[in-house]
């Protein structure tokens, strides 16, 4: 049984194979587009519109006039406990350029937003509802 080798692990964390988290497979935007050009956050019923406020606040404080604040269809989070009613609410940004583009500065506050958008949520007090496992 000489040169027999040992089976590799199937799930080892050395192996090249295995697949990337989500986030790094997403593509890279376009020249002149947003890292993302919707952010969406689901929040608890009584959040719903400070949420919108928020976005809206924000979207004005980077500078950012096309945009489109709204709210999905509510459903009930039965991954909390205990369960709670939510709502999916979104801030789509809207290109500045005929080219449907967006000029540099456009591009720099829309991923500005982005970046801040986490951090005005947490100091307003609002959590987001995310699964737990």
């Amino acid at each position: 049984m000489q040169g027999i080798q040992p089976a590799p692990a199937p799930f080892s964390n050395t192996s090249p194979t295995l697949p990337k988290a989500p986030e790094a497979m997403r593509m890279p935007p376009a020249p002149s587009m947003p890292d993302r050009d919707v952010i969406r956050v689901i929040v608890a019923d009584e959040n719903l519109y400070r949420t919108m406020e928020l976005f809206h606040e924000l979207a004005r404080q980077n500078g950012i006039s096309k945009t489109s604040v709204g709210a999905g269809k509510p459903y009930v989070a039965d991954y909390n406990t205990p369960e709670q009613k939510v709502w999916p609410v979104s801030i789509k940004f809207f290109p500045d350029r005929p080219d449907d583009t967006f000029t540099p500065v456009h591009l720099e506050n829309v991923n500005n937003f982005g970046k801040q958008v986490n951090e005005a949520l947490s100091r307003a007090g609002i959590v987001k509802v995310i699964p737990v496992d």
